[in-house]
């Protein structure tokens, strides 16, 4: 058997510069074969087990590095997937803080619309019975009568006997407005209707408005009309020069 089975070019340059041959790239496989076996320092047993170490020491070579091929491929790899991994969490995270910001708007426009839906409601709601307001509210002190503008100006500015009370507030209503009763009904019958603040006057007594009456006149002095001379026309006349 040949002592070059399995070795190749290169180890041959590499047996033949050991055996103190001059060796260039142009030389060929057939060429370095001969060199060799043709070398003075050339010993078929020595030449063997050196050729069997350059080859060994080769494949070393060969397979660190293809290991180091293979771990640096790894690595890339694993480089890779944890770099897609990564942007695959972040997509999530920018996806979940998207939903969160939607969630959060949706949450923010059902609180306003609820709250302006409790504000009318409240503001519908304000039919209230007064007494549930003021429970020992006076008599007296809740007895009105109404201010009523004629509808034509023939009508009298006196009002109407329904509207001289007393009445009394039963309900408050939104904007300022009252339902108001009669407390003393007429013809059988309670006179009620719906007003606003602004037609409220405080009612009083017919006693009473007769005693008002009476003190004013009696603090009132007595004013003295002063007397106007009555003086005659001119006569158209008395402009006229003599002649």
């Amino acid at each position: 058997m040949s002592i070059f089975a399995g070795a190749r070019k290169c180890d041959l340059k590499i047996l033949a510069e050991e055996l103190g041959e001059t060796v260039n790239d142009s030389h060929k496989l057939k060429d370095l074969k001969k060199m060799i076996l043709a070398s003075k320092e050339y010993d078929e047993e020595s030449a063997k087990e050196w050729l069997n170490t350059i080859v060994n020491e080769r494949k070393e070579r060969e397979g660190n590095q293809r290991r180091n091929e293979e771990i640096q491929m790894a690595e890339r790899k694993l480089k890779e997937e944890q770099e897609i991994s990564e942007r695959r969490r972040q997509d999530e995270i920018a996806e979940r803080k998207r939903k969160h910001e939607m969630e959060f708007e949706l949450q923010k426009i059902r609180l306003e619309t609820e709250g302006r839906s409790l504000n009318s409601n409240s503001v519908a709601n304000q039919n209230v019975n007064i007494t549930q307001i003021k429970p020992k509210l006076n008599v007296k002190e809740t007895s009105w009568q109404l201010r009523r503008k004629p509808n034509t100006t023939s009508e009298s500015t006196k009002p109407q006997p329904r509207y001289q009370g007393p009445m009394v507030a039963t309900h408050v209503r939104p904007s300022d407005k009252y339902r108001i009763s009669q407390l003393e009904p007429r013809n059988g019958r309670p006179y009620a209707t719906m007003v606003l603040v602004s037609q409220l006057k405080a009612w009083r007594s017919q006693n009473e408005d007769d005693d008002d009456s009476s003190t004013n006149s009696n603090n009132e002095p007595e004013m003295q009309r002063s007397k106007r001379t009555v003086r005659k026309p001119l006569r158209y006349g008395d402009f006229m020069p003599d002649r």
